[in-house]
């Protein structure tokens, strides 16, 4: 067990997570993180290839709704 602090972040706080256990967990500040809580814990994991691919997919579907129309005039261009 480490024992860790937080820091502040302007209006936020951060915890600063050891270069050692970031590349124990294959995690660098590009890798998307999922924070979510179990009663009184605390729980950061990356996202999963799955997770990954249906954040994708909705945001794929978001742009399709919004700018579809668009796309395709510019493609019969």
């Amino acid at each position: 067990m480490k024992l860790k602090h937080l820091t502040r972040q302007g209006n936020s706080f951060a915890i600063i997570i050891d270069r050692p256990i970031l590349d124990m967990l294959d995690i660098n500040e590009q890798t998307p993180l999922k924070l979510t809580s179990e009663g009184r814990k605390i729980v950061l994991e990356p996202l999963s290839e799955k997770e990954l691919e249906q954040r994708f997919n909705a945001a794929s579907d978001k742009v399709e709704k919004r700018f579809g129309r668009m796309f395709k005039r510019l493609a019969q261009k």
